[in-house]
This record gives C-alpha cells, structure tokens and sequence, in this order.
C-alpha cells in the first residue's frame, strides 16, 4: 500500500449558502430529550465518535499546519512552555531578592558619615535605579520568552487562540 501523506486531523470545516441552513444543521445535530425525568442533552456521533460543533474560524485565522497536533500534545507542549516562563520568573524572583538583602550591607559599608546630604541622595537613587533596571529587565525577559516560546513550542489551531494565550500568560506573570 502506498505510504499516508498526511493523517486525519478530526476536524472538518463546513459552509451553508444560508444561515438559516446552519441554524437547521445545528439543532438537527442535537438529541435532546427526557431520560429518567431530567432533560439530557447529547450530541449526533459518527462512527463511535461525538460531534461537536462550533462556527468555524475564519480561514486566513487557522494555522493549518497545527491541525495534525493531538489536543494531548498540545497540553503537553504547552505546559512545557509554562514551566519554562515560570522558571524564569523564579530565577529573576531569586536575583530581586538577592539584590535587596545584598544592597543595604553594600551601601552601609560604603556610607560616609561626613557625607554631604547631596551624595546620600545620589546613592540611594543609585540603588533605586539598578533594582529598578533589574526588574524591568525581569519582565523584558519573561515576555519576549512567552512570545518566542508560543511561537516555537506551542501549537496553537488559530492565531486568535494564540494571541489570547500569549496575552493571558504575560498578565498572570
């Protein structure tokens, strides 16, 4: 037998003329009915499998080559990624709190206590300004690291997920 270019992604686009053919085609789909006296609602099935139905992306929006990718693969891949921006920020979590414990002994060993109040400012606005660069160099990190990583790693179906992921990761860390 000839060898298989591609398998089966189990999803399947259809268009309707009419809305109204759509709307038809969706209840058509769906059992409901009263079993035991509750009301059950259950979806057609084809060949053992169930179907679900949902208004399809816009074609330009899919990211046809992550189609063939198992929503089992996709978890995987994705929670990979998690672990890695969540690594970084413990890493930069860790360099924070080092550089507080660690200032106020560097700046009591080097405090003069003839200094004029001008250099005591400039200090303390030193070290204001280097934790300052330390944590905004903290979040460069862990953004630019979603981006790339959503890109490279993670295999997301439309780009829309994509972007609505990328944007959920970067405000929860």
């Amino acid at each position: 037998s000839p060898p298989r270019l591609s398998q089966c992604t189990g999803y399947a686009f259809v268009t309707y003329n009419l809305a109204s053919s759509a709307t038809a085609a969706l209840r058509d789909m769906r059992k409901d009915g009263v079993k035991d006296g509750r009301s059950v609602h259950q979806f057609a099935s084809l060949f053992g499998g169930n179907l679900r139905a949902v208004p399809a992306p816009e074609p330009h929006d899919v990211q046809w080559e992550n189609l063939e990718y198992t929503d089992a693969q996709r978890f995987l891949r994705s929670t990979i990624a998690n672990v890695i921006i969540l690594l970084l920020c413990a890493l930069g979590t860790v360099t924070l709190i080092a550089a507080n414990v660690i200032t106020p002994s560097l700046t009591a060993e080097s405090a003069d206590p003839n200094a004029s109040g001008l250099v005591k400012l400039l200090r303390s606005l030193g070290v204001w300004l280097g934790q300052t660069i330390l944590i905004v160099f903290g979040h460069i990190v862990v953004i630019i690291s979603t981006i790339v990583l959503a890109n490279t790693m993670e295999r997301h179906h439309t780009h829309g997920e994509k972007e609505r992921t990328i944007m959920i990761k970067v405000s929860f860390f």
